[in-house]
């Protein structure tokens, strides 16, 4: 697991054009020399891969509920899920089967059962819709009610890893390895926005899971720090042969045992992140996170990494040298991995 994997780009077009490495000049008309193929619900997702090549897109038309699920396998979620195993029992499997869902851009319609699974006897009774909630920037949300977001967003996400617990067997005796992950993170409120934001660079929008199931950890798990881009998975996708041959033990996955390798010790592009979003510019590096104007360059914000999880102190203004250095990196167009260690701030 990679405890702190962030997408580089918030907008599902550019983050998908990034893991699919869509625009590198050093791939090819393909997305990989491997066959690949894309299931999804997701229209858009789908027509970016065309895009990037894939040998085969199988769009899913979703199910929309007007109400709650009454079972799991009732859900929008559970249907693609169908949709896939119906695809591997079939006994075809492409090199590279990538598998899309909407997630919590779709409609919210786990059982109303597993909802009630994190509702307290003493918490108001607000009603969360199945439509993914969006909202725009608030200086104040109430909490009752983002209290019940939470619970509603908490029965969701059970709702999807019910389904995953079904298909990842299955998926294991088919494919090397598995990785989960997500373009991009969702909005709960924590800066008065809530819902999918392609503006605002903060962690709840740019941290994404970041799972990897593969026999050589399955019993020795390892938990990793370093800073990763899900850019840096979209090149290793986009390097692999014939024959699938790219050692993904190798670098960031490499761990002796299960103690997490000192972030000191990590190579340059897993110490400094650069993100970008549609008003924003940010600097990710394992001590600061820093916001820019895209625009004017402006300071939105520094941020001391880890303890300020959800960036509620902004420090700019007493974090002197550092903040001029981290200006400078976000305004870079220079390689961020040709830095010199000794530029990293800790």
């Amino acid at each position: 697991m990679l405890e702190s994997a962030y997408c580089s780009d918030p907008r599902l077009n550019s983050s998908l054009e990034h893991l699919w490495c869509i625009n590198n000049p050093q791939r090819g008309t393909t997305l990989t020399p491997i066959t690949s193929h894309l299931i999804t619900d997701d229209a858009e997702a789908a027509r970016i891969a065309e895009q990037a090549g894939y040998d085969a897109v199988t769009p899913i038309t979703p199910v929309i509920n007007n109400q709650a699920a009454t079972e799991v396998e009732d859900t929008g979620f559970a249907n693609l899920t169908a949709e896939v195993i119906d695809y591997l029992e079939s006994g075809e499997c492409a090199d590279l089967l990538w598998i899309h869902s909407s997630g919590l851009s779709g409609n919210w319609d786990a059982p109303e059962t597993l909802r009630d699974l994190y509702h307290d006897e003493e918490d108001p009774e607000i009603k969360i819709g199945i439509t993914a909630p969006v909202s725009g920037v608030e200086d104040q949300i109430d909490e009752d009610y983002l209290a019940a977001l939470q619970q509603a967003y908490a029965a969701q996400v059970t709702m999807i890893d019910s389904c995953l617990s079904v298909l990842i067997p299955l998926l294991e005796a088919r494919v090397d390895r598995i990785i989960i992950t997500s373009p991009r993170g969702y909005n709960l409120g924590h800066h008065g926005q809530i819902g999918i934001n392609t503006g605002q660079l903060t962690e709840d929008v740019i941290h994404v899971p970041f799972i990897l199931v593969n026999n050589t950890f399955r019993n020795n798990p390892v938990r990793n720090q370093w800073l990763f881009s899900t850019t840096q998975l979209g090149e290793w996708i986009n390097s692999c042969d014939d024959n699938g041959n790219r050692d993904l033990n190798y670098g960031i996955f490499q761990s002796t045992d299960s103690v997490s390798p000192h972030i000191h010790d990590a190579p340059v592009m897993h110490q400094v992140i650069q993100l970008l979003s549609a008003t924003e510019r940010a600097i990710r590096t394992p001590a600061w996170h820093a916001r820019y104007d895209l625009n004017t360059h402006e300071v939105i914000g520094i941020f001391a990494k880890p303890d300020d999880r959800w960036e509620a102190n902004d420090i700019s203004d007493r974090c002197g040298q550092a903040g001029e250095l981290l200006a400078d990196l976000a305004t870079s167009s220079d390689d961020i991995t040709e830095l010199d260690n000794s530029l990293i701030l800790f």
